[in-house]
């Protein structure tokens, strides 16, 4: 599994480490999710997604 190193410790747990990886580019991130998944949470989570993958915060 990758993910940022900001996300390390979140998913720290016994027997499972984390090795950085250097020069690597920016990643893609995809969402998916069940066509018959009506659940409110998941729609407000893409929308959410969608709103700054259309206009990203400043870094």
């Amino acid at each position: 599994m990758l993910l940022s190193g900001g996300n390390a410790a979140i998913y720290r747990r016994p027997g499972l480490g984390a090795i950085p990886v250097n020069g690597l580019g920016p990643s893609v991130m995809a969402i998916a999710w069940r066509k018959d998944d009506h659940r409110g949470v998941i729609r407000d989570f893409v929308d959410a997604a969608t709103a700054v993958a259309q206009d990203p915060p400043p870094r």
